[in-house]
């Protein structure tokens, strides 16, 4: 009789199991239908934000065209030129600043006065301080300070 309920509650949880199986790729199946209509929406709204853009890039090139072709500089729009200056002046960006920027080349870069290599004294130092310091080490540390 034991061996009879052993192979019941096996065959049970044998259909359990089989009934969770075939609803794992029933739920995956809607997950990834659902993914493809939201896809297909997401693609659609593109699309169509393409072509408004494609609409709008054709009309302002024909702007452009008709306006090169009378000879006339098209008007820029003085609201885009005023909140980038006023962006520039809130970081401390002045027409100063970009007059003195202007003026660097690559001369002054050249000509920029280094002060050569000052001779070290040959007295050692006193301190606490680990000396391990490998001599290019200390020397770049010296120049860094």
């Amino acid at each position: 009789m034991d061996f009879w309920n052993k192979a019941r509650s096996f065959a049970e949880e044998a259909a359990k199991r089989s009934s969770e199986l075939a609803m794992g790729p029933a739920k995956l199946g809607d997950i990834v239908t659902d993914a493809m209509k939201r896809s297909k929406e997401i693609a659609a709204e593109a699309s169509k934000r393409a072509e408004e853009i494609k609409v709008e890039a054709a009309k302002q090139a024909e702007l452009i065209k008709s306006s090169l072709a009378e000879g006339v500089v098209p008007p820029e729009n003085p609201e885009i030129l005023v909140e980038p200056e006023k962006e520039l002046e809130r970081f401390g960006i002045t027409e100063e600043l970009r007059d003195f920027v202007k003026g660097i080349t690559m001369r002054t870069f050249q000509e920029f006065p280094l002060p050569d290599d000052s001779p070290m004294s040959d007295v050692p130092t006193v301190s606490n301080v680990r000396q391990d310091l490998k001599e290019w080490q200390e020397k770049h540390a010296k120049l860094v300070f």
